[in-house]
């Protein structure tokens, strides 16, 4: 499916690190006479420290390049953004390195590792696949986990893999609030709570997220982290709830 979008002529630029798919990728790519462009071959980039890395191109490098987007995994995204704008700028588009600088900095996107601070920190990220979950287990494990307890807000899909989800996020937490969002494919948080407790931490089922929302800062201290997470919807609410109660624009 993903390799329906490969044109004829046009660049493709990948990042995977899965063999059997970039070989599928470089087949369908001499079928269309289009330049394949690999990461570790053409380019690549290096975290230098959280949320800085170090790009190299075809024809260009870029150092202490800050991003605005948290998470190790980002220095794999930036890096391949950055050698689509590499192959613009060949193509004529005018891309210079203090827009690159400015544009990496200032990417916001709401809901993926989004700290809130509410008088308790609350991390909020949609984590809904299980490579997600993992890559948000990998960013608190490195970078974000408090002295004190991680309270774990989760709500997930039916039709998403459930128990990987929960197998990469349900052990790193202190305590568990089991919920579901406002969405007809959304999984009962008490099917959650069932399939969650096999992994041994305390919890229990708040139904609505906003509910959910408020036994979790009632239960948090100064030190804590509260973090929500399992589906974009959960985290749409969680961001309506607070803006809510802060006045923030929807």
């Amino acid at each position: 499916e993903k390799a329906g979008i490969i044109k004829p002529g046009r660049p493709l630029l990948i990042s995977t690190s899965q063999a059997r798919v970039a070989a599928l990728f470089e087949e369908r790519c001499r079928e269309l006479r289009s330049p394949f462009l690999v990461w570790g071959k053409d380019f690549e980039a290096r975290e230098e420290e959280p949320e800085v890395i170090h790009f190299r191109g075809r024809r260009h490098a870029y150092g202490n390049l800050r991003l605005g987007l948290a998470g190790s995994y980002q220095t794999r995204n930036a890096g391949l953004a950055l050698a689509a704008v590499e192959v613009l700028s060949e193509a004529g588009f005018r891309i210079e390195e203090p827009h690159i600088r400015r544009g990496l900095a200032e990417t916001r996107w709401p809901g993926r590792l989004e700290l809130i601070q509410t008088g308790t920190r609350i991390l909020l990220d949609g984590a809904h696949n299980p490579a997600g979950a993992r890559a948000l287990a990998r960013s608190i494990g490195e970078q974000m986990i408090p002295c004190g307890r991680l309270i774990l807000v989760i709500g997930i899909l039916a039709d998403k893999a459930i128990p990987q989800i929960l197998r990469a996020l349900v052990p790193l937490s202190d305590y568990v609030i089991y919920t579901q969002p406002r969405y007809i494919r959304a999984a009962s948080a008490a099917d959650l709570m069932r399939q969650g407790a096999v992994f041994g931490r305390g919890g229990e089922v708040c139904p609505e997220v906003s509910q959910a929302l408020g036994r979790a800062l009632r239960l948090a201290r100064a030190e804590d982290l509260i973090l929500v997470c399992g589906s974009l919807f959960t985290v749409g609410e969680a961001l309506a709830h607070f803006r809510a109660l802060t006045g923030e624009p929807g």
